[in-house]
């Protein structure tokens, strides 16, 4: 049985055979100008791909990174609110999860 545990800002965990064990974003809300780190770990999976973009905008519109490994980080600095959403390739190529986290960006 998998369990997915969803909290709005909040680390994502996943618990099952295989897919994403987690994936957040440290800290979840900058300053402009300022870094945000994503990290995830997955288990039982070959390759990771990330989509992003505005918070407002349509998942039609995102740009896209495929390859990155099973467990990894991020630094990424957004100008905007910016949704990121991972998800992961099992060895058959088949999708097996996905998950999101959110940076807010404070403008001063």
């Amino acid at each position: 049985m998998r369990r997915i545990l969803l909290l709005a800002l909040a680390p994502i965990l996943y618990s099952g055979t295989s897919g994403i064990v987690s994936f957040t974003a440290t800290p979840k809300v900058i300053a402009l100008g300022e870094s945000s780190t994503l990290a995830w770990t997955t288990r039982g999976v070959d390759s990771v791909t990330m989509e992003w973009g505005p918070a407002a905008n349509s998942r039609n519109e995102m740009e896209r990174r495929t390859g990155l490994p099973p467990v990894g980080t991020l630094t990424v600095q957004p100008t905007e609110d910016t949704v990121y959403v991972i998800e992961c390739e099992g060895g058959s190529g088949q999708t097996c999860t996905q998950a999101s986290a959110t940076v807010r960006v404070k403008h001063r």
